[in-house]
């Protein structure tokens, strides 16, 4: 969670944790995010976070503290994500041109054929063309 995640920081750190003032710095933070002070919130999180937490954190340790922060709750969301969106991306693109194969496929009535087109030829389906289940045809 991210209220949990700034105490760890700070025990990463070398520092005290401060389980409760930091949750509740946390809190006051969050309500701040709400209210769109700039366009986007830019810069609003790391200024609020590096005022609150400069009572508890020494000024040495508040850049890379802050920094930190943001590169796991924002930039690390930003690559997984991208990178789940390119493995499902990828995987649609696979099973499309699957499909899209399939629909050549002759052994089968497939969209289109409703009874009164032509009855198609009985071939062997290659193993590529997995959607065509059979070779049963009208004869």
């Amino acid at each position: 969670n991210e209220f949990v995640l700034v105490s760890v920081l700070l025990m990463a750190l070398g520092l005290e944790p401060y389980f409760a003032l930091s949750f509740l710095f946390m809190i006051l933070i969050t309500v701040i995010l709400m209210v769109p002070l700039t366009p986007g919130g830019a810069g609003v999180a790391e200024v609020s976070m590096a005022g609150f937490f400069a009572l508890i954190v020494p000024a040495n340790l508040l850049g890379v503290f802050v920094l930190l922060w943001r590169l796991i709750i924002y930039y690390f969301n930003l690559a997984s994500g991208f990178i789940s969106t390119m493995i499902i991306l990828r995987r649609e693109a696979k099973y499309r041109k699957d499909i899209s194969k399939a629909s050549f496929c002759r052994n089968r009535w497939h969209r289109g054929h409703r009874g009164y087109a032509p009855r198609p030829r009985r071939r062997k389906c290659r193993k590529e063309y997995f959607f065509c289940r059979s070779l049963r045809v009208n004869d």
